[in-house]
């Protein structure tokens, strides 16, 4: 069995984890937006209060997805782990970003040893899971990114921010 942790909602948390069970992962979870959170575990979901409990949850080499849009809080969310963590950690960004954020977060992290992953999913005529960042923490989680998208091609797309850089032209596309 290993074991994931997550940072976002709790509702996205067990749609994660119902999709990881079957590859093997227990998933660790932190809700930074819940209150009085109690810890505690829901069969292959635990749920933890603080960011410090979530590192101590997860052994070493850990892959760590992050789920959270609003750049103010995905920079303090990065401030408040990165010191918990280990050299070769691995964290994924899941959600969309600006890539030129992503590449300054990036960089804060390599300084400590750390990865950061960006990825986003492009759409028809084939869906393809567009992964940015470390080719060699990309090698790492490639088990753990089959687990989450199972039936969706996974593709290396370069340096840090390349993931996140693959769907903007969708995303700031003008409607009408």
């Amino acid at each position: 069995m290993y074991t994931a942790a997550y940072i976002g909602s709790l509702i996205n948390a067990q749609r994660l984890a119902y999709l990881l069970q079957p590859a093997g992962y227990d998933l660790v979870v932190f809700d930074p937006d819940a209150t009085d959170v109690v810890s505690g575990t829901e069969g292959q979901l635990t749920r933890v209060a603080t960011l410090q409990e979530l590192t101590e949850k997860v052994a070493s080499k850990r892959i760590i997805c992050l789920d959270i849009t609003p750049p103010e809080t995905v920079d303090a969310v990065l401030e408040d782990i990165k010191f918990s963590l280990a050299v070769s950690d691995v964290i994924i960004h899941i959600a969309q970003a600006p890539a030129a954020d992503t590449v300054r977060r990036a960089r804060d992290l390599e300084a400590l040893q750390l990865h950061l992953l960006d990825c986003s999913l492009t759409t028809p005529p084939a869906a393809t899971l567009a992964v940015g960042g470390n080719r060699f923490a990309f090698n790492d989680s490639l088990p753990l990114l089959q687990a989450i998208a199972p039936h969706t091609t996974i593709q290396y797309a370069g340096r840090p921010g390349a993931g996140h850089a693959a769907t903007q032209p969708l995303h700031n596309t003008p409607a009408g």
